[in-house]
């Protein structure tokens, strides 16, 4: 067996996955019975490696303390999850004696709060009445799913950004992608071009609204991955 400990890290270069996956292949060989063990312990909601590692969905559906539960992946790699429970009674005195702060962000620390922590995020908010779709040509394509990039001219707020999950792209779109790039329509990373460099200008003026906090930390993986290309 092979143990990979806090292989979720800060920093994720695109080729990460592919040079582990090369190196193991090295060893596993013929051998049926080769374990890989990955351990981390962390509170982030979303990670490149989850999308490698195709369990993005399977994770989010997990709570503190679920029995483990197989996985397997669409070309037949069994994945066996288990998301552990909260700390000992001793780790849980350490916790508040260190951590005994009323941010809901140490919860998840203490092991008193839930699985994942999110950071705080502005909400969608759209007037019908007064608010204008400037585009919806923008969407993002993170691996897991697809978000839709909403350019709206608001009344009180200017120009702003609505990011929310979508199920369909459309012939006429421009998708950004960490993926391969196979024709005109998608672009690498954050891209280029009138649109692109809007969405970077509203986020630098803290005008992104998101749908929820699981398009928010998908929106923040893509990003990041794409800052790290």
């Amino acid at each position: 067996m092979l143990i990979f400990d806090e292989f979720i890290a800060e920093l994720y270069e695109p080729e990460s996955f592919s040079r582990l996956m090369t190196w193991i292949s090295t060893i596993f060989r013929k051998r049926l019975s080769a374990k890989l063990c990955m351990m981390a312990n962390t509170i982030r909601p979303a990670s490149p490696w989850y999308r490698e590692l195709e369990i993005s969905k399977e994770l989010r559906k997990m709570k503190l303390g679920d029995p483990g539960k197989l996985y397997t992946t669409d070309l037949g790699t069994p994945i066996w999850l288990h998301v552990f429970d909260t700390p000992s009674e001793h780790r849980k005195r350490i916790a508040s004696w260190f951590f005994g702060f009323k941010n809901p962000a140490l919860a998840a620390i203490r092991g008193d709060g839930e699985l994942w922590v999110y950071r705080k995020f502005q909400r969608i908010l759209y007037n019908r009445d007064t608010d204008q779709k400037i585009s919806q040509a923008l969407k993002i394509d993170t691996g897991d799913e697809y978000l839709g990039v909403d350019i709206v001219y608001t009344e009180d707020r200017g120009l702003v950004a609505n990011i929310h999950p979508i199920t369909k792209i459309r012939p006429e779109d421009l998708v950004l992608t960490n993926g391969e790039i196979w024709d005109t329509q998608h672009r690498k990373g954050r891209g280029y071009g009138p649109l692109c460099e809007l969405l970077e200008t509203l986020e630098a003026r803290g005008k992104l609204y998101f749908s929820d906090a699981e398009t928010v930390t998908s929106y923040d993986a893509f990003m990041a991955e794409a800052d790290a290309a």
